[in-house]
């Protein structure tokens, strides 16, 4: 049978909708999941914030695995776009971290503790898409920094890259590590930005470190 160019054009539209909505459900759990965690958020949660049925629900989403699947790879999308812009628009290496911490600031602040515990241990799916993203895109940002700053006479030649970098991904991890920083005991966000700076001050050379300094003293999140 043949399908005339209205028919295709509506079947267009109903595909855009469809990814609309959705993208406004992904959004909407990645909120709940994000400041809740995964476990103590249910599918009527997110049904309720959303003002649908679970039943339309179900009509976007395969399952809770599904969902948080999708929140993981839309987060991870736009660190990935921050990382590049970041590098692309700041005046040079030390400029370039400050920027994607302050992107990532409302992210710590509002980021459950036990996410990436809970995400460990029960979304083997989404657990493999964050290792390969820390792995292929976080490190090997943190290496390319490095090696600016280096060329830039900002950070120290002697800094190994790959070990620094990937001890940078372990102090990450290890602020939402309960039994390292409780967060009955520690606000999370205020950890992330006292060993965020204590990483920063062992990169720096002389030069590096007045001109970390004097932006330090200019970045909110640090006053």
């Amino acid at each position: 049978m043949e399908i005339t160019n209205s028919q295709n054009e509506e079947n267009q539209v109903s595909s855009q909708e469809f990814e609309a909505i959705k993208n406004s459900i992904v959004e909407g759990a990645q909120e709940l999941f994000w400041t809740y965690g995964l476990r103590s958020v249910t599918m009527d949660d997110i049904a309720s914030k959303l003002a649908m049925s679970k039943k339309t629900l179900y009509q976007y989403i395969q399952d809770k695995a599904d969902l948080i699947y999708l929140c993981a790879e839309h987060q991870l999308k736009g660190d990935t776009c921050s990382m590049d812009e970041a590098a692309e628009s700041a005046d040079n290496a030390i400029d370039e971290v400050l920027r994607i911490m302050e992107y990532n600031r409302q992210f710590f602040l509002n980021f459950h503790p036990s996410l990436l515990l809970d995400l460990q241990r029960s979304y083997p799916k989404a657990w493999k898409m964050f290792t390969r993203h820390k792995e292929e895109k976080v490190i090997k940002k943190i290496k390319e920094n490095i090696q600016r700053g280096k060329n830039e006479n900002l950070y120290r030649e002697d800094i190994d890259a790959e070990v620094v970098a990937r001890m940078r991904m372990a102090q990450v991890e290890s602020i939402f590590n309960p039994q390292v920083f409780s967060q009955k005991k520690y606000n999370i966000g205020e950890v992330q930005f006292q060993i965020f700076k204590h990483f920063l001050y062992g990169l720096v050379t002389l030069k590096g470190h007045q001109i970390l300094a004097e932006a330090l003293d200019k970045v909110e999140i640090f006053n």
